[in-house]
């Protein structure tokens, strides 16, 4: 049977039995919402129309995003949610249209919107791709031939903008404030990943996250061996301890705010590793992860970045416009620091296997963060002013010698992140308030370079590791 409507036709619900036991599984539509017309023909002919798709996604806020102006470089698809720019493959595209076909179910237009739902399940990603979407509206940062600019809040040299459900953390030189979004409906669209899925309220007390990474500074005294076998009494808060505290904080602020005038690689090491012995465990890769609870982070294998002096040129594939930290982890000791020149400074070309090149323009970037077990090979001035080290100490390290772990009651008293409550999440995000204000006011200090200096040093002299060894020891 068949409901006539001018020269189309279409079935009747009582056609599609079995609809009555799914409509009750899905959400009324809005009455003011009307099903999508993105087909042409007529009845059970219909076929998706490439033109009426394309018109539905973009009053949808579909397009496609350039991160450059060069026309050639691939684009990333996106919905421009209320200023929210959230990133869609071609198969999210075709999954978004299937669910909001799918609320129409339970209405006078439940009919033709199986018809719709046929359709779009089983048009191809790639069909979908090359007949739809290649033509979408472009947007861009910069206005042109090809795009229209869109308008992207971000960071600048003087401020950082963190954004929780409840609001905008503004953080200055001078003040760390919780305002509305309606004080900064102006700024620009921002990209889904940068909002942090929680609740802030501002709480400068001490936090377990600041107590965990002021132990990971510390430094074992021999002098000071403790008669009650408390060996936590060896690690006292010396001047040079606080130092390289304030140089962490300062690295976390630095990853942690998003402005690209200053570009360097933050390099976490540890202090007591040796050239031919590594000794982990003291809290650096930690510290790094964790910058994921505030800027999206794409992980990279050390061991394998690069590896033969070849180079992966497929390293980065990952990184998209809202990757913010891009995090090597564990380089190999034959690790060539000078691989990375072209990406620390200039625009940053991420190349996918089979895939277009995409360039994320200079001041757009993430950030580049290193931990390693090893001095880093090279020196001199171009490899200094491209690297902030900060070397970790050996207490959480003895905390595992000693068969104790960071989250028994003697020390934290709980596991960091997966047993947080909520004012341990307030302080935690705080702490990274404060170190961005550090930043912000004196830029990236200068720890107490303990035993980094002398293996540098040794390693300019000496390629063979146990001759290295030999020059720390004996010479």
């Amino acid at each position: 049977m068949f409901l006539s409507l001018g020269r189309t036709e279409f079935p009747l619900l009582n056609d599609f039995p079995f609809l009555g036991e799914l409509k009750g599984n899905f959400i009324m539509k809005d009455e003011n919402q009307e099903l999508p017309v993105i087909t042409t023909g007529d009845g059970n002919k219909q076929k998706l129309s490439p033109l009426l798709l394309r018109m539905y996604l973009e009053s949808e806020g579909f397009g496609q995003f350039m991160t450059t102006n060069d026309r050639t470089t691939k684009r990333f698809f996106f919905r421009n949610d209320e200023n929210v720019l959230r990133i869609f493959s071609a198969d999210n595209i075709r999954d978004y249209v299937v669910k909001n076909l799918e609320t129409f179910l339970d209405g006078e237009d439940a009919s033709q919107a199986v018809i719709l739902i046929d359709l779009m399940s089983r048009y191809r990603s790639a069909s979908l791709e090359s007949e739809v979407l290649f033509q979408i509206q472009c947007f861009g940062e910069f206005q042109n031939k090809d795009s229209e600019k869109l308008e992207l809040a971000s960071d600048d040299p003087d401020t950082c903008f963190i954004r929780f459900l409840n609001g905008v953390v503004v953080i200055t030189k001078d003040d760390i404030t919780l305002i509305p979004y309606c004080e900064l409906s102006d700024q620009g669209a921002v990209w889904e990943n940068s909002i942090i899925r929680k609740n802030i309220e501002i709480d400068e007390t001490l936090g377990l996250y600041e107590q965990f990474c002021r132990n990971a500074m510390r430094v074992r005294d021999n002098k000071l061996a403790s008669a009650d076998s408390d060996w936590t009494r060896e690690y006292p808060m010396t001047d040079s301890v606080e130092k390289n505290f304030q140089s962490l904080r300062s690295s976390i602020g630095y990853l942690l705010h998003a402005d690209n005038t200053v570009q360097k690689a933050i390099v976490y090491i540890d202090r007591n590793s040796t050239i031919t012995k590594e000794e982990g465990g003291n809290g650096k890769t930690v510290v790094m992860k964790s910058i994921q609870y505030f800027r999206d982070r794409m992980s990279v294998n050390g061991k394998q970045f690069y590896k033969g002096g070849g180079g992966d040129r497929f390293a980065f594939s990952g990184v998209t416009p809202s990757t913010g930290l891009i995090h090597i982890d564990d380089i190999d000791k034959n690790f060539d620091f000078k691989t990375l020149f072209a990406f620390l400074t200039g625009d940053l070309e991420v190349e996918g296997k089979g895939t277009n090149k995409v360039i994320i323009t200079e001041d757009r970037k993430p950030k580049f963060g290193i931990t390693t077990n090893y001095v880093l090979q090279g020196g001199g001035t171009s490899h200094a002013r491209r690297q902030h080290i900060v070397e970790f100490g050996d207490y959480w390290n003895r905390c595992s010698k000693e068969g104790e772990a960071p989250w028994e009651q003697e020390h934290l008293g709980k596991r960091l992140f997966n047993d947080f409550n909520q004012k341990d999440w307030n302080q935690f995000y705080t702490f990274g308030f404060k170190c961005i204000q550090l930043f912000l006011r004196k830029g990236l200090v200068n720890g107490a370079m303990g035993s980094y200096e002398e293996k540098q040093l040794a390693t300019s002299v000496a390629s063979e590791p146990e001759v290295q060894e030999w020059i720390r020891n004996y010479v």
